[in-house]
């Protein structure tokens, strides 16, 4: 995880939250995860990150959200694999 940030992992989360849930989560598990270990607050923006990270946990069964989440520190900032939209979707 070397040079990431919680907010570029988080951000790069909600983009792949429609199109690619498992990645999101993963992803949103290392921002949660590295949030944690240098005691940083949630961004001003984490009610609209957690609408989009919704979408994914409804497109995996909770379970397998919850379980990708917690690999997210161990396996997240390994897993881009450029299989997000480059935008997120308005509306």
């Amino acid at each position: 995880m070397a040079g990431a940030s919680p907010e570029g992992l988080e951000a790069v989360a909600t983009m792949c939250s429609e199109s690619a849930p498992r990645t999101a989560a993963l992803l949103a598990g290392a921002a949660e995860r590295l949030r944690e270990r240098i005691s940083m607050r949630p961004p001003p923006d984490a009610s609209i990150n957690r609408a989009y990270l919704d979408l994914a946990r409804e497109r995996l069964t909770a379970g397998a959200f919850d379980r990708r989440v917690a690999r997210g520190p161990r396996d997240g900032a390994g897993v881009w694999g450029g299989s997000c939209p480059r935008s997120l979707p308005l509306g």
